[in-house]
């Protein structure tokens, strides 16, 4: 549970959507080095088309028939197939002029991922394509892959954070928002819609209100509340508009990220690759609260970086190459209440320093 004073933040990157199959920044990178430059741009796709059909050839519908794109597709996939840029918003970093591109095509598989193939009828009964909404992520356990291969049953860490959230409390009226904010690199609304799910599933909480969840932050910029159906090309576009790369010329300050970080006193960090221009944008790299972390495979440049913003190395829940840990099963070894380990040590030494008149 999350004691009075206590003011947890999570910070999550690519690889906690990855627990719901959503492509991260470098599988989306390597799908775009994969794509076909011969293919031949094709009018009237439907929105399923548009989103699972070769890039080059789904262009024109992505992009609502807007013909000036053609020819910068064609030119930044030719440009992904040389560079050694292991990352779409790094690709989109050193290649600027194709940024836009770049939003489209992140914001196209992502969706895709989201959503999957289904048809309704019409007013006069004919069937139409639409893609419908998968919400796997409302389920409280989730089938993981790992190394081998083989599915294993995890633990939906929003569920755990849900959990976290209201342990100790007797309704609605005894959450307090405050106490819990995630900060997220992520496009997605699946934070805020899992975790209203499994806060108002039963029935002590099922009057809570979105004023009363954990806050959300999304540091560049997210694609709200989709559809059930999605039905619309225009919606690819809506999303796209809406996020922003490190590079953009309007990037708006993370000034509610900023305050929840400095704010904390702990953090937990998971599914974050810890890239230094996003700590320093969000202010961890400055923060002296708590910090607890989740390695999905023991990288070692991740380790490092973790141990230069202050991460103890007892604190860091790590896998390997060959045994990642996922998000849900640091969960099922009590990943959010691993920051309790050096509260009490922090409480006993502020306490002993006041007595001797270092601290006031």
């Amino acid at each position: 549970m999350i004691h009075n004073g206590e003011k947890i933040v999570v910070v999550v990157g690519a690889g906690c959507s990855a627990e719901f199959r959503l492509p991260t920044g470098y599988q989306i990178m390597a799908s775009l080095r994969n794509e076909r430059v011969d293919g031949t741009p094709t009018f009237g796709f439907g929105i399923g088309q548009a989103l699972n059909n070769p890039f080059l050839e789904a262009s024109p519908s992505v992009f609502e028939g807007d013909r000036s794109n053609q020819s910068a597709v064609i030119e930044c996939l030719k440009i992904a197939k040389e560079v050694a840029d292991d990352s779409i918003d790094l690709f989109a970093f050193n290649n600027p002029s194709h940024s836009n591109i770049c939003k489209f095509y992140s914001t196209r598989r992502i969706l895709a991922a989201m959503y999957e193939a289904a048809s309704g009828k019409d007013e006069f009964g004919f069937k139409f394509e639409l893609q419908k909404l998968r919400r796997s992520w409302r389920s409280p356990e989730l089938q993981i892959r790992q190394s081998d291969g083989k599915l294993k049953s995890c633990p939906n860490w929003l569920a755990s954070l849900a959990q976290k959230y209201t342990a100790g409390r007797s309704g609605p009226e005894d959450l307090d928002p405050s106490a819990l904010e995630i900060v997220t690199f992520n496009y997605d609304p699946i934070i805020e819609d899992a975790l209203y799910v499994f806060i108002t599933r039963g029935e002590r909480f099922r009057e809570a209100t979105m004023n009363l969840l954990p806050r959300v932050h999304h540091v560049y910029g997210g694609f709200g509340e989709l559809p059930e159906r999605l039905t619309s090309l225009s919606t690819i576009r809506e999303c796209a508009e809406k996020i922003s790369y490190v590079n953009d010329d309007a990037l708006k300050p993370a000034a509610e990220a900023v305050r929840a970080i400095s704010e904390a006193t702990a953090i937990y960090i998971a599914g974050f690759d810890m890239d230094e221009k996003n700590t320093a944008r969000i202010g961890l790299d400055k923060s002296t609260a708590v910090k607890a972390a989740q390695a999905y495979d023991g990288n070692y440049r991740l380790l490092s970086r973790l141990q230069r913003i202050g991460v103890m190395n007892d604190l860091i829940l790590s896998g390997t190459p060959a045994n990642p840990m996922s998000i849900g099963s640091a969960c099922s070894q009590g990943f959010f209440d691993l920051a309790a380990l050096r509260r009490p040590a922090l409480r006993t030494r502020s306490r002993t320093r006041g007595l001797r008149g270092k601290v006031q």
